[in-house]
């Protein structure tokens, strides 16, 4: 089912609205609507490219909820405008093909601007690839995903959060085995820059590796997080990444994995803070060797953050340490605090 090169206008429903069964491609359209402008719920695949897409009433601009699509769904290069309450610029659930929303290559990111929560999935069965997409005047997620059941990969992606209170840049909960995390990364424009979020990356429960590189966080909330990460099972590698605004850079708690953590050292701006210390309400407990290495910590010439007193707070470790090739400056207390390292298994959390 092709639709190629409408005008839609409907001030009281929806814009298109896939029937049961079929492949939909809708293509180079521009959609008005007040309810939900393209439902693939009922479609096999869909691919959602180059349209221009306006909802009016709060409502959804791509939506698919229980219908499968086995085949997959790519949503490539859209404009999206959405109202800000209660709005979705792309939801998706129930999907058990692979999803690709956005891409590296020129012209494949979507714009989308003014949604509560630009880009929602939940239960994903196949790979996920979240890429290239730009997402303005945010209130609550930017990028969301649950319940992954293969690769989750989330990079170069632009979002602007207007909401720090209890807002989220990328959040990913629940990314099940044989599934890896990959957000950012060190290759031209894979790396994710997020600004004025309550939280910037914000990652729970992973049963594999995970890897968070090169993503630059500005305008953290005082009192949220530049990168959480908790209930691993894999490997943590965080590198090159550059936080400032937060109470922690960092926080990384009830983890059974090994640990590598750098920081870039360079400093510009209001990302003087680089990686805040890691507090005693985050505890670190890992099964596995812990590397601390190449991180950056300073305090903001400006003020005082909370959980500022220790350049690295690590606790409760369990496996070896080691602390290497930092640089601590101006900082309350100790530069490294490490306490309460064991080689006992890890406890519950």
């Amino acid at each position: 089912m092709n639709v190629y090169g409408f005008t839609i206008s409907s001030s009281g429903g929806g814009g298109i609205d896939s029937p049961a069964g079929p492949n939909l491609d809708v293509e180079n359209n521009v959609i008005t609507t007040a309810g939900t402008a393209v439902d693939a719920s009922g479609a096999t695949s869909t691919v959602v490219s180059h349209n221009v897409i306006t909802t009016t009433g709060g409502g959804t601009a791509i939506y698919q909820i229980g219908g499968g699509l086995l085949d997959g769904v790519t949503i490539q290069g859209n404009q999206i405008q959405t109202q800000i309450i209660g709005s979705f610029g792309i939801l998706l659930s129930d999907v058990f093909g692979p999803v690709q929303i956005g891409g590296l290559a020129a012209g494949e990111g979507n714009a989308i601007d003014g949604a509560d929560s630009a880009i929602y999935l939940d239960t994903i069965f196949r790979d996920r690839h979240d890429q290239g997409n730009h997402l303005t005047n945010v209130t609550t997620n930017g990028i969301s995903a649950s319940t992954v059941f293969d690769d989750f990969t989330a990079q170069g992606n632009e979002i602007d959060v207007i909401d720090p209170s209890s807002s989220f840049g990328i959040s990913v909960n629940g990314v099940f085995s044989p599934g890896v995390v990959q957000i950012g990364g060190t290759a031209a424009g894979e790396a994710n820059t997020i600004d004025g979020s309550g939280n910037g990356i914000y990652l729970v429960d992973a049963d594999d590796d995970v890897t968070i590189q090169d993503n630059v966080l500005t305008n953290v909330d005082v009192n949220g997080s530049g990168i959480t990460a908790s209930s691993l099972f894999g490997q943590l590698t965080a590198d090159g990444n550059m936080v400032g605004g937060s109470t922690d850079g960092l926080s990384y708690a009830c983890s059974w994995t090994a640990w590598t953590a750098g920081f870039d050292p360079e400093q510009r701006g209001d990302r003087a803070q680089i990686l805040a210390g890691i507090t005693a309400e985050n505890l670190n407990v890992v099964s596995g060797d812990t590397v601390i290495a190449g991180n950056h910590r300073q305090r903001h010439t400006t003020g005082s953050l909370a959980g500022s007193a220790y350049g690295l707070d690590v606790e409760a470790i369990y496996g070896n340490i080691t602390v290497q090739n930092n640089q601590l400056t101006d900082i309350s207390s100790d530069g490294v605090f490490v306490t309460k390292s064991r080689t006992a298994s890890a406890p519950g959390c």
